[in-house]
């Protein structure tokens, strides 16, 4: 079983794709079917005293059936390919010379299913539809050919009657070793390729990883940078973009440390962004509540990222101005509305944000951010007056990555 899977991989490299790799297997494959039945059919002609003449016949075509994977070990795939074809119809040729129209029929189904399979393709053009049409003509005429005279070489009558049960036997037989053969190289490329999955996953989680690290080194670095500044609005200005940059890396965090590589869980995503926010706004008795309403909302990295800022925004702004006392609620509904369309409706019960304000502070850096962020998810957002403190809805649509 080893030397066949070796003869079947014969000329498959690191160098071909996996394309060619694929039709390289299919023609060594089919090779080595031809070359069995040939020498069944050479070795039956030699035990039922056949003529010389299809013997030699016969030994001919063995030798030419195994020149396909000796083109495919020097590279010479399309060669190959319609040399294996070629083989098939030699193979159909001598049988009906010697045996009439009683056993070709099954070199011609040979013929004609392997033709489209090793020469679908576009290396070779309009060739490939006269390769496959060939067979066909050819059987055709033989049909007509031997109802009105017999073969070339007279067989007795109890020669092609084992003749016909030795080739039925090995046709199955061979049938079922190559079968068991391709099932172990297909059980073989599937580890193959879990493996090449694992892989990739353990990199990928290495990269998130890793960016959620640098993104930490950089905040550790502003926090350095602000220790010497005496200015609390510059400080201010530090923090707020320290919980920028912590809101992306949480993105990034989360993605490594599940099991799913392509999309985040929103709802634990938010409550450990805002439980951040509180803890590093506020102190430690504080009485904010967060209230999320969040079932089951999976986004990929290109949304989550750009809808954290948001939130993160909002919930800053409202940490910042909405809360006296350090006591009141913020809270986040976000839903899916059908395939990409989301709405997220966030926002607090605090003493709220006066519009004539909020006019004022249009181009403050956060509003400006919100508004940028919503365009790039392709939303929009307004604001909720119906409701106790400052509340907005925001209507948006999941990014899907460009390929």
């Amino acid at each position: 079983m080893k030397i066949l899977t070796n003869i079947i991989n014969l000329g498959v490299t690191s160098q071909l794709d996996e394309h060619t790799s694929k039709r390289v297997r299919i023609v060594n494959q089919i090779s080595i079917f031809l070359f069995a039945l040939s020498i069944v059919q050479l070795v039956v002609a030699l035990l039922l005293s056949f003529p010389k003449v299809t013997i030699v016949l016969f030994l001919m075509v063995s030798f030419a059936s195994i020149i396909s994977p000796l083109l495919n070990k020097y590279e010479m795939t399309i060669a190959s390919r319609v040399f294996s074809i070629c083989s098939a119809y030699v193979i159909l040729l001598s049988q009906v010379l010697v045996f009439g129209p009683e056993l070709h029929i099954q070199f011609f189904l040979i013929s004609t299913v392997a033709g489209p399979l090793l020469l679908f393709d576009k290396e070779i053009g309009i060739w490939k539809w006269i390769l496959v049409a060939t067979p066909a003509l050819i059987w055709i005429y033989l049909e007509w050919h031997f109802v009105h005279s017999p073969p070339l070489v007279e067989i007795a009558p109890d020669a092609i009657f084992w003749a016909r049960i030795v080739h039925n036997l090995m046709l199955f037989t061979i049938i079922f070793v190559l079968f068991s053969t391709f099932t172990q190289q297909s059980r073989n490329h599937i580890e193959d390729i879990e493996q090449h999955r694992m892989s990739i996953e353990t990199l990928l989680k290495e990269i998130h990883h890793r960016i959620k690290n640098n993104l930490q080194v950089v905040t550790s670095l502003l926090a350095l940078q602000s220790i010497g500044i005496k200015e609390q609005k510059i400080q201010n200005l530090f923090k707020d973009l320290k919980n920028r940059i912590n809101s992306m890396a949480l993105s990034h965090e989360m993605l490594y440390k599940t099991d799913d590589l392509e999309r985040i869980d929103y709802e634990a995503y938010i409550h450990k962004l805002i439980t951040g926010l509180i803890c590093s706004m506020k102190d430690q008795e504080n009485e904010i509540d967060i209230h999320l309403n969040i079932k089951q909302v999976y986004l990929n990295i290109d949304t989550a990222i750009p809808l954290g800022l948001i939130i993160n925004e909002i919930v800053t702004n409202s940490l910042k101005y909405a809360f006296k006392n350090n006591s009141g609620s913020i809270t986040i509904c976000l839903r899916k509305l059908n395939h990409q369309n989301f709405l997220m409706e966030i926002g607090d019960n605090g003493i709220g944000f006066p519009i004539t304000e909020m006019k004022a502070k249009r181009r403050s850096l956060g509003l400006t951010l919100i508004q940028k962020l919503t365009r790039q998810l392709r939303g929009n957002i307004v604001r909720d007056t119906l409701k106790e403190g400052t509340n907005y809805i925001i209507h948006f649509q999941e990014i899907t990555p460009k390929s």
